[in-house]
């Protein structure tokens, strides 16, 4: 075995320490701490230093490895690294998915009624990707401009998640004080988050409420012994109450003072 000196480089390992360990037969193990150029440490065995079987730790190993199988550096392996490029590639196997694969729970709305994705990005992302370029962020999302047409360079773009909301052939259209638009656009107008919003519309407040700003009050008026509340949460504030627990009080009718009134 060749002699090995705390000091000794071998590629971006340099000895720090030698120490001698056993193996599980009883022989020896020639053991050495090395630190790696980046700063991280790796327990090698000696002789696979001046073998050069190892020449770094294991963190820049594993990098090697990753960056010997990239091609366009957008899969999956690389998402923390590269976001933008991550989201890329990954809008382009979702687009093959929904168009290609009756498994997907999108494929109805998409290769189920006719919906293709064009010759030339269905073979090959990089040139998805020459066509299309990157995303301008990671959020940014592949729409088509006509929701009847197949996914190609002249149909397709990037937008962020509001506009593709817009566009969406199930579009919940609202009319506020004569003014129709998608419940995307309203969202955009008001500042209020869209499934907010939704979520408003959806229990049956009225459109022209349902974009106001701030916290809607309850269609309720509490009354208590110590006064009336907007809601239930106020209530059991005031009593140091749970809401399950004042809202049993207003459902008994023992409490006969504990009373909820529709708000005029």
């Amino acid at each position: 075995m060749s002699t090995i000196k705390v000091g000794d480089r071998f590629g971006s390992l340099v000895v720090s320490e030698l120490s001698l360990g056993k193996r599980q037969n009883g022989k020896p193990k020639y053991m050495a701490l090395a630190i790696c150029d980046c700063g991280g440490s790796s327990l090698v065995e000696r002789h696979n230093l001046t073998a050069g079987n190892t020449k770094q730790c294991q963190s820049c190993a594993r990098l090697s490895r990753g960056e010997g199988r990239r091609t366009h550096g957008n899969s999956m392996s690389f998402k923390d690294r590269d976001p933008i490029g991550y989201n890329c590639y990954t809008r382009w196997q979702s687009m093959k998915r929904r168009c290609n694969n009756p498994n997907d729970k999108r494929f109805p709305d998409y290769g189920g009624r006719g919906i293709s994705v064009c010759s030339d990005w269905l073979d090959s992302y990089e040139c998805f990707l020459s066509d299309m370029g990157l995303p301008p962020s990671s959020k940014h999302q592949l729409d088509r401009r006509d929701n009847n047409g197949n996914y190609c360079k002249e149909n397709c773009r990037w937008v962020t998640p509001i506009n593709n909301a817009r566009n969406k052939r199930n579009n919940r259209l609202i009319e506020i004080n004569g003014e129709t638009k998608t419940l995307a656009e309203w969202s955009e107008i008001s500042g209020i988050e869209y499934h907010t919003l939704k979520a408003r519309i959806n229990r049956g407040v009225l459109p022209e409420k349902a974009i106001k700003n701030g916290r809607l009050k309850s269609k309720y008026i509490y009354s208590t012994p110590n006064g009336d509340f907007d809601s239930l949460s106020e209530v059991a504030k005031s009593y140091t109450m749970s809401i399950s627990g004042v809202n049993g009080k207003f459902n008994n009718p023992k409490f006969k003072e504990w009373v909820k009134h529709e708000r005029t």
